[in-house]
């Protein structure tokens, strides 16, 4: 709560280990302040979230993704918050836990912790899963954001999409210190933090490495290069290639679209 005292002008996300925790802390400060609430892993007693006001955003953090397949399933069945993201980790195994909150049809979020865990193989088939699956009806991320980017030409980085740009948003750790990211917590940064962003990039581009001949660079921002600038991101790039070809041809068949509109029914 002294935390949550020190942020009280600020709009936040509140994160707890357990339920009755979380209710608890919901119940002390203003609605309007608080953008969502976070639980960590899917506890027996998750139908106490229903004491929650129903415009509650809640994002559910898997913890063991095999053990809590189950209580997912019971989740959707119990109708207990609608408004729930399911936030899954990546780690080995994590592909089998996305594709069963996608097909129960919760939104997904990848959470990319250590990137010695990013199995680039596993991520390629859950995004193929994502493109070819015609009756998934919510997004999975980063995804679903990362492809609309690459349509719309938009420059939202995967900062943006992941809740990891500075300028926005800042990540408070159990001991009230204020870092970049929940995967970065341990990385020193100097300067304002606001715009740490804006120097990294150009620091990349100076360096006249990966990032700077990376035809992702305007979405990627060099995500994946921090905590380990020496991470190769062959990898990453197949997965972007993979977003990247489904754009294109989405945007073939739109094109299409709009040329056969315009030409109008053949006259016979």
């Amino acid at each position: 709560m002294n935390l949550l005292n020190a942020y009280r002008e600020k709009d936040v996300i509140v994160r707890a280990g357990n339920v009755a925790d979380l209710i608890a802390l919901v119940g002390r400060i203003s609605l309007k302040n608080m953008e969502a609430v976070e639980l960590i892993g899917i506890p027996a007693d998750i139908e106490l979230l229903s004491q929650l006001d129903e415009h509650v955003e809640v994002d559910l953090v898997l913890q063991d993704g095999e053990r809590e397949l189950t209580r997912l399933e019971a989740l959707r069945e119990s109708g207990v918050a609608e408004d729930i993201q399911i936030v899954v980790p990546v780690a080995p195994g994590f592909g089998e836990a996305a594709k069963l909150a996608c097909r129960l049809g919760y939104p997904v979020k990848l959470n990319i912790g250590a990137l010695d865990l990013l199995d680039v193989e596993e991520n390629l088939d859950l995004v193929n899963f994502y493109l070819h699956t015609p009756d998934l009806e919510e997004p999975l991320e980063f995804f679903h954001s990362f492809a609309q980017a690459l349509f719309n030409e938009e420059a939202l980085t995967m900062w943006d999409i992941m809740d990891e740009n500075p300028a926005e948003v800042r990540y408070i750790t159990d001991q009230g210190n204020e870092v970049l990211s929940r995967r970065l917590t341990h990385m020193p940064v100097t300067g304002d933090m606001s715009d740490f962003l804006d120097r990294r990039k150009l620091q990349l581009l100076r360096e006249r490495g990966e990032c700077s001949q990376c035809r992702f660079f305007v979405n990627c921002n060099g995500y994946f290069k921090l905590p380990n600038p020496e991470f190769s991101c062959d990898g990453v790039k197949r997965i972007f290639g993979t977003l990247k070809e489904a754009v294109k041809k989405l945007q073939e068949d739109v094109d299409k679209f709009y040329d056969e509109f315009e030409e109008g029914p053949e006259k016979g």
